[in-house]
């Protein structure tokens, strides 16, 4: 038929503990979070408020941010 499509299908069944070691990777992890030394707000590792950077900008301090 013009119409028919042919779909893959599993010629076995997956059994439980190989759905189980499929899916060990999927889960998903809370973000750390850490307190902001400049505006004391919890924000996450590694990454810098936009307003922090204005303000450490605006002061001219050359450098790195203080934390």
């Amino acid at each position: 038929m013009p119409g028919d499509v042919d779909v893959a299908v599993p010629k076995r069944r997956k059994s439980v503990s190989a759905k189980g070691k499929r899916r060990s990777h999927d889960a998903l992890t809370p973000i750390n979070l850490t307190i902001c030394p400049m505006c004391k707000q919890s924000v996450p590792t590694h990454r810098v408020h936009a307003e922090c950077l204005a303000e450490h900008m605006k002061s001219g301090a050359p450098g790195r941010m203080p934390f």
